[in-house]
């Protein structure tokens, strides 16, 4: 799990207000001006009234406050399946995700967020692109950390849209509240990576040489987390997205792959590396590993959370 607050953030936030706080009042209104509401006459004023009076909170605001807002809007009309059908037309998710050359879409948020993996797993890709010649872009699911199924009025804001794989989406999250499930936020004040690290037991000498993936992954938690809270966080959002099962079955080979390299490229050649070509050690372990070794960089690869932990054992047993 990776926190996914950079330095582009702030301005993916910016265009993603301006590009929706002003569309979405127009579908209200003119939902209502074609007498096509589910909700009373009277009940839709009041929704529309509402939207006008809070539409930029609603695409722009932190989590807390959008939850406030929509506790608000339920205590002013009863949740209800038609509040629900209007609230669905006027924040379309699936009208956000198809392809417009002129209005602001989800390929835009996507790409201006520039989250290039899964900040649940660490393992997919999530990058994004326009197809050549074809009205047609290709860019990562969003899970809405507070589900649409629950809180409909959020379906298009911002901090509730995170960048994910389809596995951890729709395999693992669905409809699940976070809130219940008490998991990991990933525009978190804290960063997850801080609290766990990935290790590895050989079961064999062969193991220990990376020549055989006779070997069991482990992750730890007790000794990093700073609270009791933040430990338990962590941990039910690593068992909640099955990440050890999922490694075990399916990345022993990536460990043999650092254990080999680790073997091959020593120290002392690392050194070299720097010393010769005017690498920065970051630089060099990039080159050797294909992955990011600072932790402010850990989201743009697949596995560098892993591949990073792994090494860091190596290193110390050595």
């Amino acid at each position: 799990m990776i926190n996914i607050l950079t330095n582009k953030t702030k301005y993916a936030l910016q265009i993603h207000t301006k590009g929706l706080k002003d569309e979405i009042i127009k579908r209200a209104q003119s939902r209502y001006d074609n007498s096509n509401t589910s909700l009373s006459r009277l009940d839709y004023r009041i929704l529309l009234t509402f939207i006008k009076g809070n539409s930029q909170d609603i695409i722009s605001k932190e989590l807390t406050g959008l939850r406030q807002l929509q506790n608000r809007l339920f205590n002013l009309l009863p949740n209800s399946q038609d509040l629900e059908e209007d609230l669905e037309y006027i924040f379309n998710y699936k009208l956000f995700r198809k392809f417009k050359k002129i209005k602001y879409n989800g390929f835009r948020l996507a790409k201006n967020l520039n989250i290039e993996v899964c900040p649940y797993c660490n393992r997919n890709y999530t990058t994004s692109h326009r197809v050549d010649g074809e009205s047609k872009n290709v860019y990562p699911e969003f899970d809405h950390y507070l589900p649409r199924s629950t809180y409909p009025l959020l379906a298009l804001s911002f901090y509730n849209l995170i960048p994910s794989c389809n596995i951890c989406n729709t395999h693992y999250k669905g409809s699940e509240d976070p809130l219940v499930r008490n998991l990991y936020y990933p525009y978190s004040n804290y960063e997850a990576i801080k609290y766990f690290n990935f290790g590895f037991t050989p079961s064999d000498s062969d193991a220990i040489l990376g020549k055989s993936n006779n070997l069991s992954i482990d992750i730890e938690t007790a000794k990093y987390s700073s609270t009791p809270l933040i430990r338990l966080q962590v941990d039910n959002s690593l068992n909640f997205f099955n990440i050890l099962e999922i490694y075990t079955k399916n990345h022993k080979a990536l460990i043999m792959d650092v254990i080999n390299k680790r073997i091959t490229y020593s120290d002392n050649y690392i050194k070299q590396l720097e010393n010769n070509y005017g690498l920065t050690f970051e630089d060099a372990y990039r080159v050797i590993f294909e992955t990011y070794y600072e932790e402010t960089k850990l989201m743009k690869r697949p596995f560098s959370k892993l591949k990073r932990d792994i090494f860091i054992e190596l290193k110390e047993l050595t």
